[in-house]
């Protein structure tokens, strides 16, 4: 979709240093490790709730809508799980399938492109989407096409508006021409009713939303 373009000229520029955030790959300096402790409290939160989340349940298919450089999808991997990745930017695939070919593992899939466009051809237990609604214009249409394509549970993170993070992160990708975009918990709620999902637990999580959809027969 067009207004992805922007996104995606973003994280292609952006892939190294993205993926060096989780502690592999390119080194991080002095500056970069004491804004991660300081500002990324809520990235390294909703890894650690989603792998233990799926981890500790019957999922053994996972869509990773923006799976970027690959983190959770090897991590899933690792746990017995078949990943399908998808993402805009082709630089973040090439380091996914090198570290999980690196891991040993055949059982992910990548594919480039929007995942709006993407023919998902099997229903997957689970759907990962962290870090993506940020720049969704149309997010109430990618509810839709999720619950094509899953059978079980939604996992998402949803940015909150407000205080200086939130500003000056806003300019900072309005200046790259990457669309960004906040939730309220109220319009958080107001998109899941729209997309019709009733069920589903909105966890708190520093400068975000943590979002767990179960779905049931309705919603599929």
């Amino acid at each position: 979709m067009k207004d992805e373009e922007g996104v995606k000229d973003f994280f292609s520029s952006y892939a190294e240093d993205f993926d060096s955030i989780y502690g592999d790959g390119k080194p991080r300096n002095l500056f970069n490790r004491i804004t991660d402790k300081l500002f990324r409290q809520s990235m390294y939160e909703r890894y650690k709730r989603t792998i233990d989340f799926l981890t500790d349940s019957d999922v053994k298919t996972v869509i990773d809508v923006g799976c970027g450089s690959g983190r959770y999808s090897l991590d899933l991997a690792k746990n017995g799980m078949a990943v399908t990745g998808v993402d805009l930017a082709q630089e973040m695939l090439n380091i996914a399938r090198t570290n999980t070919q690196k891991a040993g593992f055949e059982s992910n899939t990548y594919i480039v492109g929007s995942y709006f466009d993407v023919e998902i051809h099997k229903k997957h237990d689970a759907a990962i989407l962290m870090g993506l609604f940020d720049y969704i214009s149309n997010p109430e249409e990618l509810f839709f096409k999720l619950k094509r394509d899953t059978s079980k549970y939604i996992l998402a993170s949803f940015p909150k508006p407000g205080g200086f993070l939130g500003w000056q992160r806003k300019i900072r990708y309005n200046m790259r021409k990457c669309q960004l975009f906040y939730y309220s918990k109220e319009s958080l709620e107001n998109l899941l009713n729209a997309s019709d999902i009733s069920n589903y637990e909105i966890q708190d999580n520093h400068r975000e939303y943590f979002l767990i959809a179960k779905l049931d027969q309705k919603n599929i």
